[in-house]
């Protein structure tokens, strides 16, 4: 009897580990899928950057007058769509105060999952964060003209600098009547101008 009992506690100890190892296989697992799509996001974005930079390089080296310096937007993050007053405050305890801080976390992926993980949201949440913290470096662009670019597909400074004005502005007033207020061409025109003296500036 006290054999078999004995088998069996073995046994049990036998299935808790390999319960404990597949749990740990499988966490690992999916961590390792969420950090490959992150390095994705964040390797597309350093494209962009490339991408914009040698342009800009290009156009200084055909006599273009280059760049002039801007002076960007800084704001609180509780200013940002999706980002509320505990999550603001979640973020100050982590030295993020406002959109720049929030911006600087682009291509830290060590950061991103630290604030993911504080926030308790997924890493890729983050990641749509940064690009709102970026639009929100354009004065006049609050957090309702950045929902209304974001749901024309516009997702960061860089995408709003290589726009045309005007077909950016029938596609943004065709996508939603409400927009029309604020989202004017005027406007438009003066936010992809604006973009374009800030998309280098990260």
């Amino acid at each position: 009897m006290g054999y078999l009992i004995f088998e069996l506690s073995t046994l049990l100890i036998v299935a808790s580990i390999i319960g404990i190892l597949a749990g740990y296989s499988l966490q690992n697992l999916l961590y390792k899928k969420q950090e490959r799509k992150l390095n994705e996001e964040l390797l597309k974005a350093q494209r962009e950057r490339d991408e914009y930079k040698s342009r800009l390089q290009s156009f200084s080296d055909e006599g273009g007058q280059g760049v002039p310096d801007f002076k960007e937007v800084v704001c609180e993050v509780s200013l940002i769509d999706g980002i509320g007053g505990n999550e603001a405050k979640s973020l100050k305890k982590l030295g993020i105060k406002t959109n720049l801080d929030l911006l600087k976390l682009s291509g830290n992926p060590v950061k991103i999952i630290q604030v993911a993980e504080v926030l308790n949201i997924d890493e890729v949440l983050v990641t749509q964060l940064i690009s709102k913290a970026d639009l929100m470096r354009i004065p006049g662009l609050k957090k309702e003209e950045t929902q209304v670019l974001e749901a024309s597909g516009i997702r960061s400074v860089r995408q709003l600098a290589t726009q045309n004005p005007r077909e950016l502005s029938k596609k943004i007033i065709s996508f939603s009547a409400a927009a029309k207020k604020n989202c004017t061409k005027k406007n438009i025109s003066s936010w992809v101008n604006t973009a374009s003296k800030l998309a280098g500036n990260v």
